[in-house]
């Protein structure tokens, strides 16, 4: 069998204190590589060691179960024995190099002689029996007689199916995180926000089965849906007017917006506003946008006509020109601003600036700006409250809140029970 030689020299090594055989041991769990076990003989030493073995190392070393004289054991691949130190490749992913002088016994194996384990990985457990452990790989026969194979990488910890009965599922220590590699990359969530600053939209649309509400200073109530992946609708009201002007403060507001992705930081957009009354009239406005930029940082510049219907009579004013722009300074912060010029050509033009703040999480916004006027002055409050639904990250899975028709979420995973929690959208 591949290794004889090790345990040769291990036994001279031990000099009759380390025993070789199967002897029947009790199998507590094992612990991480920090650990020090304590008995009569001093402290367990175990050093974890970074560096990958060699092709030489993994063909050439022998699966073992080490029993230290506490009775505390340890399974893995041995890598290397030294007339002081032996390394393994541990079930619970470390290289660790143990002291002889507190071993009490190997017993080299087979992966077919461990019986049935049980692999905890960060996604997924698997149990069946091992056909395959390196640095690569780790494989399992299930009891249907196929196999799964696991990256050794996502692989947390291999133990008997015996002891898993009974112990708690393993946490690995984040210090030792870097041994396994990098954690997998967090999908960045597509915020609904993008589609709007304080009031005017950006060029980027809603995607099908997105949508929000929103209520802007306990006057303009609104919703909009994502129709397709291309065009959106909004309908809203005045509710003040619903609520107190009687049979003539019956009002809609109705929105349109189509959109095509340029670039992949270049949108454009066509949209149309109109506040309908009760008797058939309706003023409003209709333009275009281009937006430049990402989901969270972007620039937008619109130019749009007013109309006003009545009858069959329509009538358009001096266009009016938007700029606006969205900055995100924190995880859930991002500075807003939206300059509106009006009448420009016509006398003197009306500038409406403002600037504000926006926290946003995965399903939520607020929104809290100043606006003035030219001639009059600045200072005045925005408030507006915004509530998502139908998100998805930029891999097409839902997350944060759905509506019954949106299609199911994606499996659970770890990551999507952290998004699902309210976390914060995460960074690029």
């Amino acid at each position: 069998m591949g290794g004889t030689w090790k345990f040769v020299l291990l036994v001279a090594c031990l000099s009759g204190s380390v025993g070789l055989g199967h002897a029947a041991v009790p199998e507590p769990q094992e612990t991480p590589a920090s650990a020090e076990v304590q008995s009569g003989a001093g402290p367990v030493e175990m050093t974890p060691s970074v560096e990958a073995p060699s092709k030489a190392e993994e063909e050439a070393g022998s699966f073992v179960e080490v029993t230290f004289k506490q009775g505390r054991i340890m399974r893995g691949r041995l890598l290397s024995l030294s007339d002081t130190q032996a390394v393994v490749d541990t079930f619970s992913g470390l290289r660790l190099t143990l002291q002889l002088s507190q071993i009490k016994r190997f017993a080299e194996k087979r992966l077919e002689e461990f019986g049935e384990v049980l692999v905890q990985g960060e996604y997924e457990s698997v149990r069946g029996v091992l056909v395959r452990y390196d640095q690569a790989k780790v494989v399992v026969r299930m009891g249907d007689g196929k196999e799964r194979a696991l990256q050794r990488s996502r692989v947390v910890k291999v133990s008997l199916a015996a002891e898993a009965q009974t112990a708690s599922v393993p946490v690995a220590p984040v210090r030792y995180r870097e041994l396994r590699g990098p954690l997998p990359p967090r999908s960045e969530i597509i915020p609904s926000h993008r589609t709007r600053y304080l009031y005017a939209p950006t060029a980027m649309p809603l995607r099908r089965g997105e949508g929000y509400f929103s209520q802007k200073e306990l006057i303009f109530s609104a919703a909009a849906f994502g129709v397709t992946d291309q065009m959106s609708v909004l309908v809203g009201s005045i509710l003040p007017a619903m609520l107190f002007g009687g049979p003539n403060g019956a009002n809609g507001i109705f929105a349109l917006k189509y959109a095509w992705k340029l670039a992949d930081e270049t949108h454009l957009a066509l949209a149309t506003e109109a506040l309908v009354i009760p008797d058939g009239g309706a003023i409003g406005l209709a333009g275009g946008v281009v937006t430049f930029g990402g989901y969270h940082d972007h620039i937008s510049l619109l130019a749009s006509v007013p109309y006003s219907m009545s009858g069959d009579a329509v009538q358009s004013g001096a266009f009016l020109f938007t700029l606006a722009g969205a900055l995100r300074t924190g995880r859930r912060w991002a500075l807003l601003t939206e300059n509106w010029v009006v009448g420009l050509g016509e006398g003197d033009p009306l500038v409406i600036g403002s600037i504000g703040l926006r926290r946003f999480g995965v399903d939520h916004a607020f929104d809290l700006a100043l606006f003035g006027f030219s001639g009059v002055g600045f200072g005045l409050p925005w408030v507006d409250w915004t509530f998502s639904w139908g998100q998805r990250d930029v891999d097409g899975k839902r997350v944060g809140a759905q509506v019954p028709s949106a299609p199911p979420m994606a499996a659970p995973s770890s990551y999507a029970n952290w998004q699902r929690r309210r976390a914060e959208i995460g960074l690029r």
